[in-house]
């Protein structure tokens, strides 16, 4: 009864998408690799389940670490001991799936996994072309302020490319909420030139009196 292999069933087949498209990988990472081929196993009835199509598991190629011990405290000790660590894992990959459905399938699976074995699920989007610059849009609305003398919204250049932008745009929206002068580009720059000035001023003064 013992010596008889088990009879674990093949999960059942999904329809085949017209254009199979990479969404999702399940990455199941452990030190026993037979663990893994069960838990990959029992990830695709899961997503059977779900309408969800997946591929045949993958395995990926091991994580190896190698530890050297010196075997005596002895300063002078050679004979050294060697460790290993091995990291098996393996991929299960999950085509045209939706995002709400995937992160379901991914709690079911973590909720089942045993201890020892680690789940990660990677995702893929895709966007048609010109989404960078709606994105773009996007965030200058979200980021837009109204401009001191009232002419609408002031467009903010996305990313900012200087320190010195952010600062400046977070001292506006300070100065704004506070209720006081709006801050002109540059001010801090002029500041700083009007007081190495007056510095210069105050020096050539100690000099010229200095001589007298």
């Amino acid at each position: 009864m013992g010596s008889e292999p088990l009879e674990i069933p093949i999960p059942p087949r999904v329809a085949r998408p017209p254009n199979p498209i990479l969404t999702a990988r399940l990455t199941l990472t452990a030190a026993m690799p037979d663990h893994l081929r069960l838990m990959a196993h029992f990830a695709r009835h899961a997503a059977a389940h779900l309408n969800l199509r997946t591929a045949p598991g993958t395995w990926v190629r091991p994580n190896l670490r190698r530890f050297r011990i010196l075997k005596s405290p002895f300063v002078h000790a050679k004979s050294k001991e060697i460790f290993e660590r091995r990291v098996h894992a393996m991929t299960v990959d999950v085509h045209n799936g939706h995002w709400e459905t995937q992160r379901a399938w991914v709690d079911y699976v973590v909720a089942a996994t045993p201890p020892g074995i680690k789940v990660t699920l990677e995702e893929w989007t895709r966007e048609n072309v010109g989404y960078g610059k709606r994105l773009e849009a996007a965030a200058n609305d979200e980021l837009g302020r109204r401009s001191p003398e009232g002419g609408g919204v002031k467009k903010i250049a996305w990313p900012p490319r200087t320190v010195s932008d952010v600062v400046l745009q977070k001292a506006q929206v300070l100065l704004k909420q506070l209720g006081g002068p709006p801050l002109a580009a540059g001010g801090e720059k002029k500041a700083a030139n009007d007081a190495k000035a007056g510095k210069a001023e105050k020096s050539g003064k100690g000099a010229k009196t200095e001589k007298r």
